[in-house]
C-alpha cells in the first residue's frame, strides 16, 4: 500500500506542475475547457484513491480509464488538434447515435412528444463521434491509448473475465491467467 500511496503523491505533484499550462496567455476556449477537464481528472483521481483504500481496485481502475480518456482530450485541446467546436460536435453526435440506438425503446416507453424531440435531435446532430485512438495519435500519445487506456478498458471498465477474476479470482476456475496492471494473476492460485 505504501508504494501505491507514493505513486499517488507523485501523480499529484505532476498534476501541480501542469497547472501553469492553463495560465498562459491568451486564454482560449480550448484552454478553459482543458482546465475544466483537468479539474475533473483530479476529482476522478481522488475518487480512485478512496476506492483503492477501500479495496475496490477494479472500480478505481475504471476511473483511471476515464482519466486516460480525459487526458487525451486535454492534450488535443492544448496542442490545437481539437477545437471546442469540434469537441462539442463530437459530443452531440455521440448523443444522437445513442438516441438512434434507443429508437425501439423510445417507441415503447416514450410519449409521442419525447419520441419526436429525440428523433429530431438525432437527425439534427448526426455526425462523426470522437475517436480517442486518433486523438492520441494526433498528440503523439498512442502509448497512453494502447497501454493504459486499453488495459483499463478491458481489465476494469468493460464486462470481462479479467475484471471479475481480479475481484473473485479464487472463486472462479479459469485456466488462463489474466493481466492486471503489471501483475500476472492466475485465478485460483
Amino acid at each position: 500500500m505504501e508504494s501505491v500511496l507514493a505513486h499517488a503523491r507523485a501523480c499529484v505533484e505532476t498534476a501541480m506542475q501542469m497547472r501553469p499550462l492553463f495560465d498562459s496567455k491568451p486564454a482560449t476556449t480550448e484552454k478553459v475547457a482543458a482546465h475544466a477537464l483537468f479539474l475533473r481528472c483530479i476529482d476522478h483521481f481522488r475518487a480512485a484513491v478512496i476506492l483503492g483504500e477501500q479495496g475496490l481496485d477494479v472500480e478505481a481502475l475504471s476511473l483511471a480509464r476515464g482519466i486516460c480518456e480525459t487526458l487525451i482530450v486535454i492534450g488535443a485541446l492544448l496542442k490545437g488538434t481539437l477545437s471546442t467546436v469540434e469537441f462539442e460536435s463530437y459530443d452531440r453526435a455521440g448523443k444522437a447515435k445513442n438516441v438512434r440506438a434507443m429508437k425501439d425503446f423510445l417507441e415503447r416507453e416514450g410519449s409521442p412528444e419525447v419520441q419526436k424531440q429525440m428523433m429530431d435531435y438525432a437527425v439534427q446532430h448526426k455526425g462523426k463521434t470522437i475517436q480517442f485512438e486518433q486523438l492520441a495519435r494526433d498528440i503523439d500519445e498512442k502509448e497512453l491509448y494502447d497501454g493504459y487506456y486499453r488495459m483499463f478498458s478491458h481489465v476494469a471498465t468493460h464486462a470481462s473475465m479479467s475484471a471479475i477474476t481480479t475481484s473473485f479470482g479464487t472463486l472462479l476456475s479459469c485456466s488462463q491467467p489474466y493481466f492486471y496492471g503489471t501483475l500476472r494473476v492466475r485465478p485460483g492460485g
